[in-house]
């Protein structure tokens, strides 16, 4: 079978983009072709003028971006988290810190060069 590319564009700060990729591993891991399928990925920033770190707590920052009360923006991201589980992930959205996610997209591609995976990052 001719080889098949599937180029995925996340950010390490996006709560869907893990979500998508353990729905994806499943998939290709049941493809019947999936030795044919040269999957590359892509860091994509978000936000490029989200502050290196920020004071702002998550649910007030989501609030913002959504356009609604940082009681709502609890909700939906609740709601997200609860997909999150059903696919196997925990989603601890209280101890987020909002941070702009270009030093930790250069430490995937640091870690890359020199053959290793990052598993997580975690910001204090």
């Amino acid at each position: 079978m001719e080889k098949i590319s599937v180029d995925i564009w996340s950010d390490i700060i996006c709560l869907w983009c893990p979500i998508g990729k353990t729905q994806f591993d499943a998939a290709l891991a049941a493809f019947p072709h999936r030795d044919s399928v040269v999957v590359r990925h892509h860091s994509f920033q978000l936000d490029p003028a989200m502050p290196q770190l920020s004071s702002t707590p998550l649910f007030e920052r989501a609030a913002q971006d959504m356009g609604t009360t940082p009681a709502n923006a609890a909700r939906v991201l609740g709601q997200v988290a609860a997909i999150a589980a059903r696919v196997g992930l925990e989603y601890r959205l209280e101890s987020v810190k909002v941070a702009n996610s270009f030093d930790a997209h250069r430490l995937v591609h640091l870690a890359t060069d020199h053959g290793r995976t990052v598993a997580s990052i975690t910001c204090r």
